[in-house]
């Protein structure tokens, strides 16, 4: 059963067109409001701007732009950024 699930999953990311990765059950990002991105299975801090954020994920950078960033919270594969977000996009490693 749980095979089904993970394939609904990856056909559900194809018609989306959305990359490969997005698919990944052990990545989480939640986005709360217009200031607050919550990341699970973050690997590391790549970049530490008050203008950008650059957070290695397994086989991704996620990118953060905006203002005034703060890293509140950072530990167990977890972090919680702050400020104005404007964008949020993948880059390669």
């Amino acid at each position: 059963m749980k095979r089904k699930k993970s394939n609904a999953i990856k056909r559900f990311v194809k018609c989306m067109d959305l990359p490969e990765f997005a698919a990944g059950l052990d990545e989480c990002i939640e986005i709360w409001g217009g200031n607050t991105v919550q990341v699970e299975g973050a690997k590391g801090i790549h970049t530490y701007e008050r203008d950008v954020v650059k957070i290695y994920m397994k086989k991704h950078l996620l990118v953060l732009r905006g203002a005034d960033f703060d890293l509140a919270h950072f530990g167990d594969g977890g972090l919680r950024v702050t400020g104005t977000i404007q964008l949020i996009e993948w880059e390669a490693k």
